[in-house]
């Protein structure tokens, strides 16, 4: 992992760490755990955009929860009682659902629900944007080309944040990316 400290187009600092190529793959056991799944965050099949729920990873791996809108995302009320038990059978470390809010500027939103941290709900997680990334370019949502895929989080409970992440590439595949944010000093 490297960092790397710049400034963005309006002078703010942006940073930015590396991570590996991504890795996707289906749930495991798919039809059992997804109805699990679907009954820990309280929706049901109708709340899902169609593409598939799978797990991803650049260093730890997040179950990626496709929804229709950015309000239904904003609704979920997880029974966090079953999320340990359930991403321990999915073998995963958090629950990553997510909306597509705009195509053309690649602007997606997100919650982040951790197996075991303490917490309920991530405010801002970078390894999971990244896993995000490699679950769209996966099933061709985005390009692999180095332009910014913005993933806003924490807004549903209150402590908003715009994590980046733009794909490192060579010979038109990408083999890892760049994830950061802009900081805001006080």
């Amino acid at each position: 992992m490297t960092g790397f400290v710049s400034r963005g187009h309006d002078g703010e600092p942006l940073i930015e760490i590396t991570q590996p190529e991504g890795r996707v793959a289906p749930l495991p056991d798919a039809d059992v755990n997804e109805a699990e799944l679907l009954s820990v965050l309280g929706i049901t099949t109708n709340d899902l955009a169609p593409l598939p729920i799978q797990n991803a990873c650049t260093s730890r791996v997040k179950t990626l929860v496709p929804l229709k809108s950015a309000a239904l995302l904003d609704e979920l009320k997880p029974d966090f009682r079953r999320i340990e038990r359930l991403c321990d059978r999915i073998e995963s470390t958090g629950l990553y659902p997510y909306a597509l809010v705009d195509a053309d500027e690649q602007i997606f939103d997100a919650r982040q629900f951790p197996k075991s941290s303490g917490y309920p709900e991530d405010a801002a997680t970078g390894i999971a944007a990244a896993a995000l990334a490699f679950g769209l370019l996966e099933n061709n949502f985005v390009a692999p080309i180095d332009r910014s895929i913005r993933i806003r989080q924490g807004r549903a409970m209150g402590r908003p944040s715009e994590i980046t992440v733009r794909f490192r590439v060579s010979d038109g595949r990408a083999y890892g990316c760049r994830v950061g944010g802009y900081v805001r000093l006080k």
